[in-house]
């Protein structure tokens, strides 16, 4: 049909997850699609940072990097099971019981203390685990950006530091 786009490789993206999860199961499929979505931050930095500005560029990719990874947990909600357990903790010492997963039983099993502190804090405010997790994770994510960005900038070529910065903002948070 005439005035019709069609993509070059309209089934590369597809394979290519089909490949990834043959080689290594989802966790394969999930890495073949960050690499796909690393390669779309930089073709986002390369195809606008002639238009306007490698800084402006940059900070595009990094804003389109960070508003993937809320798409991501907001379509997946995925959750291992460690973070249930720091959920646990962090609810039981909102309501006073204590650093305790189960009542009574006076036993250290979270990997996290700070965040189950942190947590704690937001279960007493009102705010549910879950929720309060993403706005942590969210925000750790993104002072991690702004200092990787300044340890970057002055040593490293703007494409490779956004390669790096793509690869924290996407990196799973699990």
């Amino acid at each position: 049909e005439r005035g019709t786009v069609i993509g070059q490789f309209p089934h590369a993206f597809p394979a290519s997850v089909a490949i990834g999860y043959g080689l290594h199961g989802l966790s394969g499929a999930r890495d073949t699609i960050a690499v796909w979505a690393i390669l779309g931050l930089l073709s986002v930095y390369f195809a606008f940072s002639h238009v306007v500005g490698r800084r402006a560029a940059f900070a595009g990719a990094v804003l389109v990097a960070m508003t993937l990874r809320v798409a991501v947990f907001a379509v997946s909600d995925f959750q291992v099971d460690e973070a249930w357990i720091t959920y646990r903790y962090a609810e039981n010492i909102a309501r006073g019981w204590g650093f305790v997963y189960n009542l009574g039983e006076r036993a250290y099993g979270t990997a996290t203390p700070l965040l189950t502190l942190l947590l704690a804090v937001a279960n007493w405010l009102g705010l549910p685990s879950v929720q309060a997790a993403l706005g942590i994770n969210l925000l750790a994510t993104g002072l991690t950006l702004v200092a990787a960005a300044l340890l970057l900038a002055p040593r490293v070529a703007v494409p490779y530091a956004g390669l790096a910065l793509g690869l924290i903002a996407l990196a799973p948070s699990h």
